[in-house]
């Protein structure tokens, strides 16, 4: 330990003796109670927006993406599971083991992915609504029913899902 840290250390001992001599608390109860309500309405505002993600704007599925725990590598996951990646919001459809070279635009048979507002070029496994508008090969193509975008429905390909704007 170097003469920086003994000297800190001695100074915090101090510090502590004085207080508790004084009777000044060293932890404040209202820290306790204050952390206990954080996380009690964090955890109410996930289960309200997993309730209410088929009706999340992109933009609020950015903003709410950090109340999620970052989906990693190596993690269990089961369906109906919400995560962070990517500055966005996505949801487990199929139970299994993370990998790294299973991330949710790879593998849209396991992750429904959530956009964020500068996401405007079409990639499989994004969730979609009726009227959003994404680049395709050049083009801007409008949904015209809400899905999840997969290989094989392009929006060139599948006329019932997009109409070129």
């Amino acid at each position: 330990m170097s003469t920086d840290e003994n000297q800190i250390e001695e100074l915090q001992k101090i510090y502590e003796v004085g207080m508790t001599e004084m009777g000044i608390p060293l932890v404040d109860p209202r820290i306790e109670k204050i952390s206990q309500r954080l996380k009690a309405a964090t955890e109410a505002s996930v289960i309200y927006i997993k309730a209410s993600l088929d009706n999340l704007s992109d933009e609020d599925a950015q903003t709410v993406a950090p109340l999620f725990d970052e989906l990693k590598s190596g993690m269990s996951v089961k369906a109906g599971d919400v995560y962070s990646w990517d500055g966005t919001l996505i949801e487990v459809i199929q139970a299994h083991t993370t990998q790294d070279d299973w991330s949710p635009t790879k593998t849209p048979a396991l992750y429904r992915v959530f956009r964020t507002p500068d996401m405007v070029k079409w990639i499989p496994n994004i969730a979609v609504k009726v009227g959003e508008k994404l680049e395709y090969n050049g083009a801007t193509y409008e949904a015209i029913q809400a899905h999840t975008t997969m290989v094989g429905w392009e929006p060139d390909k599948v006329p019932s899902l997009w109409k070129k704007v």
